[in-house]
Parts: structure tokens; C-alpha cells; sequence
């Protein structure tokens, strides 16, 4: 039954209408539990983008991604979610419809961009990420493909989009100050390989800091490459990126002793 209502939630015809509304017009993407999809409102003739999700034994990742962009819903540096429900096979939300995302528009240009490009990007996602966390969460997958240009008077904002990996770190009790969450001793890898911080890969409790480390290596690949992008496919790639990174890090620091 769970397979059925991924292919069921992946396969939705073009021209089916969805919460009485929203009629399909093409597929955009598909995932390993569901579909995104191009839809267009029948009242007022508007697109937006359809996210469907068949329905899964363990956790509802749509579920946690409607809630975290409600609680942003303020914030213009995310979708907004126009809709939401559910059938008997698949959930599905219908949310503001964004355009190429960054890794498309890195790719057109050979992954090379300016460095004013690069600081507009960094800028624009630093207060993304900020936002984010000061709602509680952490995103834990920054990358170029969860990054994408909104559209008309939104087409020059970079907005964070696929909160699929997200964890809330603080916990908020009614009438109590927030916590921060205990965190655990060993946790399960979250998260894209090259972009992840070494905290990550040793299986750590990813924070906020391990955010602004997959920033940073995404902005570091929009001016060039990073240092292991020969080894991406090879075995013990992690252990390679861990030693990469560390090597600078030392030749950083000794870099500063010898200037001060």
C-alpha cells in the first residue's frame, strides 16, 4: 500500500484538479516519496507549485515542511503555502511557485560566477538561514538545489526551499523560556556530502554552525571548485574531505601566526 501511494502521488495527470482549485498542468520533479507539480488556479488563472507526497509508515516530511513555512509565513525569503490536504493515498500542499533553482543557473554559466553574484547570493541566504533559525530549526541540507529565484516582483530573491531534513533544535514550552534541545551523542547523516561540514560527517548533532558551513562551501563552488570535486565518487570520500578541510584549516592558522 505504501509503494502504491508513492507511484500514485508521483503520476497525477495533467488536467486533474486538486481541492477544487488548483488544476494540474505538467510535472515538475519527482522524489523518492512523492512529485512537485505545476498547477493553476481556476478562479484567478495564477500558477503555483503543487507538492504531493504519498502517504508513508513512518513520519510525514510534508507535514513538517507546511509547518515550518507557516511559521515563516512573514518572511518573504520563503514560499508561501497557498493550500493544504489530504486524500487517501497521498498529502499534498500547494505553495507560491519559485523559479530556476541556483544549481540550474550555476550550471548555464559553467559554475563560475562574479564575485558580486556570489556576495548577493551569500547575503540573501545568510538572512534566509537566519530566519530559519530563529524560529528553531536548522535546515541541515544548504545546497545550490535547495535555493531557487522567486518569480515576478519576487525574481531577484533566493529563497530556501525543501525543509525535508530540517530539525527543530529549540523547544518551545508555553509560558517557559525556549531550550535548547539535548543533543545526542551519535546522530544519523543528514544531509549532501559535499556540502556538509566534518560535524556532519562524523555523525554529530548538527547545529546552526553547520549551516553556514554548507553555505560556505556552496559559495565557495560558485566562484570555481571545491578541493575534492575529483573524488566526489570515490570510496571514502568523507574521510578525503575531512582531511582537505583540516589541512587548511592548520595552514590558515599558520598563515596568521607568521603575520602577527
Amino acid at each position: 500500500m505504501v509503494a502504491g501511494s508513492i507511484v500514485i502521488a508521483s503520476s497525477l495527470p495533467n488536467g486533474k484538479v486538486i481541492g477544487k482549485r488548483w488544476r494540474i498542468i505538467k510535472r515538475l520533479g519527482v522524489g523518492g516519496f512523492g512529485a512537485v507539480y505545476k498547477v493553476k488556479d481556476i478562479n484567478s488563472n495564477e500558477f503555483a507549485a503543487l507538492k504531493v507526497e504519498g502517504h508513508r509508515r513512518h513520519g510525514n516530511v510534508l507535514k513538517l515542511e507546511v509547518h515550518i513555512l507557516r511559521r515563516l509565513a512573514k518572511c518573504h525569503l520563503f514560499a508561501t503555502v497557498l493550500q493544504e490536504g489530504k486524500k487517501t493515498y497521498y498529502s499534498y500542499v500547494v505553495m507560491t511557485l519559485l523559479g530556476a533553482s541556483l544549481d540550474t543557473l550555476i550550471g548555464k554559466h559553467g559554475r563560475i560566477c562574479t564575485v558580486s553574484t556570489q556576495i548577493r547570493v551569500g547575503i540573501n541566504a545568510l538572512y534566509g538561514i537566519k530566519a530559519l533559525h530563529d524560529m528553531g530549526f536548522i535546515h541541515r541540507d544548504i545546497k545550490p538545489a535547495n535555493m531557487a529565484l522567486g518569480t515576478s516582483n519576487r525574481s531577484r530573491i533566493i529563497h530556501i526551499f525543501d525543509f525535508g531534513l530540517a530539525r527543530q533544535y529549540v523547544i518551545f514550552a508555553d509560558r517557559a523560556r525556549p531550550k535548547l534541545r539535548r543533543p545526542r551523542a551519535r546522530a544519523r547523516f543528514r544531509g549532501t556530502l559535499r556540502y556538509c561540514s566534518i560535524n556532519a560527517q562524523e555523525r554529530g548533532e548538527q547545529g546552526r554552525p553547520d549551516d553556514l558551513w554548507n553555505l560556505l562551501y556552496m559559495l565557495t563552488e560558485m566562484r570555481g571548485r571545491l578541493p575534492w570535486d575529483d573524488f566526489e565518487l570515490v570510496k571514502g570520500c568523507a574521510g578525503l574531505i575531512r582531511l582537505i578541510t583540516r589541512c587548511k584549516s592548520r595552514s590558515t592558522k599558520s598563515h596568521d601566526k607568521e603575520m602577527n
